[in-house]
């Protein structure tokens, strides 16, 4: 269980630089953010990334910090969204960011709305989110071109529907990374 405390960023322009967490959250780990954006490193660069189930903005800040040129932050929790502001203040130029303060099915429509492409979403909802295969259709009919990036409890498999397919998985202890595109 996380407790309140500070994060680091890895690498990048931010690299070192520390984040707020909270207690209640599950925050992804210095060693899954690693992983990740090694497997990431070549397409991060002026890419669109979207940092979905937010939380402390660990990721999507990540993906400033190594380049990207912009970033969306999805997040409903208002605990969760206190932090994420914080942390995006304290090192982040605002132009290339933004907050959506919505549930994440309801925020990729209004997203499509305000940007036509994405190259990368991710996904970190809470261990016990039961609604992947519709999440992923969700995102792969309005962001057909983009990779979809679920992190996960490795002791559980997601089957997604026919309109994607797993190109890739990575597990990280008791973490997995799933990799979807469209079928």
């Amino acid at each position: 269980m996380p407790i309140d405390g500070l994060m680091r960023i890895i690498s990048g322009k931010f690299r070192s630089r520390n984040l707020k967490a909270a207690g209640h959250l599950r925050p992804t780990t210095d060693r899954v953010r690693e992983t990740l954006f090694n497997i990431l490193q070549s397409e991060i660069e002026d890419s669109t990334f979207v940092d979905a189930f937010a939380g402390t903005g660990s990721a999507g800040i990540e993906a400033i910090s190594r380049g990207a040129g912009m970033v969306y932050f999805l997040e409903s929790n208002r605990k969760s969204l206190l932090i994420l502001r914080e942390n995006l203040q304290t090192c982040c130029a605002e132009e290339v960011w933004r907050i959506l303060a919505m549930d994440v099915l309801k925020g990729l429509p209004v997203l499509k709305q305000q940007c036509e492409h994405v190259d990368l979403l991710f996904f970190d909802p809470p261990y016990d989110y039961d609604q992947y295969s519709g999440l992923l259709d969700c995102s792969i009919r309005l962001f057909p071109e983009a990779t979809n990036i679920v992190e996960h409890s490795s002791r559980f498999r997601i089957d997604p529907s026919g309109l994607v397919e797993c190109v890739r998985s990575k597990d990280i202890g008791e973490t997995q990374l799933s990799f979807f595109r469209k079928s």
